[in-house]
């Protein structure tokens, strides 16, 4: 069968592609090799946060205030609440990379960010111990998404606008006919005049020559005795950038409501892991992984005494300046697209990428916001 796009891989960025595809009435096939969602790729968890005050780049601000207004109008399409409101703090050395960065984004988009005294932070989030000395800001404007909910949403959206959806369904190869793209899978072959690949830590079989890398990360929930102290607004989203470890960051108590997330204050070590391979990920919980946590917990959180920790593994997926990547697959006569490298930060992006990608496979005006995303940067 035929298709106007196919899109390979229904994670966070490929759900919501179909959806903006579909809605621009296009015929659209997306197929994903697991269920959906699922938690065998980079963007389980259950919760992502949100912020404007971007310390990776200020470019990508103004991509971050289009997926905001985006990320409303999914939530006025379905029905439901995705984005939960509570702020985040911002701890670390005042050289923080972090923290620095945080300030330049604000102040070149007037984004409201307080610097608040150590003082009022040990009296607002007791929760909280660090070093005298350290800068501490708050950006209120921010939160966590709801990770379920968003990527089911974005299905549902598509299939009611008439895309079709395939689950348990691996893609083995594509070629590039000249007048459409063959696709191979583990149960048919289809074409299609576009492409777009948005696998994930699979994108790398995809498509020779990309530097990716995949790495092993490890999230952790912390059972907590007193858990309504670590409830919102009692407690808010949280970085804290370690000098020796790197950056941790966390959440409070989840009102996403899912029955299958773990209880407990979600948090985790925002650093590259082990390089691994996206189908042979070693998933068992090592003892190092505990000592990361461990370490925190003793340094920086001491009055939580954790009644249990439940772990879970996932994946990040890096280009080598650890930017996004949107863009022609090169070679393709713009008939194949890929997205890839969003890992660690890239779930808030999820509608306006997918806004993007729509209008490269239709051919429009690229989005002047998204250029520093195009392959160029790379020199390949």
């Amino acid at each position: 069968m035929h298709y106007d796009v196919i899109v390979a891989g229904l994670g966070t960025m490929g759900a919501a592609t179909c959806s903006y595809l579909a809605g621009r009435g296009l015929k659209v096939l997306g197929i994903e090799q697991f269920d959906i969602p699922h938690d065998l790729g980079s963007h389980s968890g259950f919760t992502r946060i949100i912020r404007k005050a971007y310390y990776e780049h200020p470019d990508y601000v103004p991509l971050l205030q289009r997926s905001y207004d985006l990320w409303r109008q999914q939530e006025q399409k379905t029905g439901q609440t995705l984005y939960h409101e509570t702020g985040i703090l911002y701890l670390g050395e005042p050289s923080s990379s972090v923290l620095r960065g945080s300030l330049e984004s604000s102040r070149l988009y007037d984004i409201p960010v307080e610097k608040w005294e150590g003082g009022k932070v040990r009296a607002r989030y007791p929760q909280f111990h660090f070093p005298a000395h350290w800068d501490v800001l708050w950006e209120p404007g921010a939160g966590y998404l709801d990770v379920n909910k968003s990527i089911t949403g974005f299905c549902n959206t598509a299939t009611e606008a008439g895309a079709e959806i395939h689950t348990r369904e691996k893609i083995e190869a594509w070629k590039d006919q000249g007048d459409h793209i063959l696709l191979k899978t583990s149960r048919s072959h289809y074409t299609a005049s576009r492409l777009i690949l948005t696998a994930g830590p699979w994108t790398r079989d995809l498509t020779a020559g990309l530097p990716l890398r995949v790495t092993r990360q490890v999230l952790a929930w912390l059972q907590l005795p007193d858990l309504e102290r670590y409830d919102y607004p009692a407690f808010p989203c949280w970085f804290l950038h370690d000098p020796d470890q790197g950056m941790y960051y966390g959440f409070p108590v989840s009102r996403t409501g899912d029955p299958s997330e773990p209880r407990g204050i979600k948090m985790a070590l925002h650093m590259p892991g082990d390089t691994g391979d996206p189908d042979r990920l070693d998933r068992e919980i090592r003892k190092e992984d505990k000592a990361i946590f461990r370490y925190f917990l003793d340094r920086y959180m001491p009055r939580a005494n954790p009644v249990s920790i439940h772990y879970k593994t996932c994946m990040y997926t890096y280009c080598p300046d650890e930017h996004f990547l949107v863009d022609y697959l090169p070679g393709t006569d713009r008939k194949v697209v890929v997205a890839c490298g969003f890992s660690g930060h890239g779930f808030k992006f999820a509608p306006v990428i997918a806004e993007i990608l729509t209008g490269l496979v239709l051919g429009e005006t690229p989005n002047p916001s998204a250029a520093f995303l195009s392959l160029k940067r790379l020199d390949l």
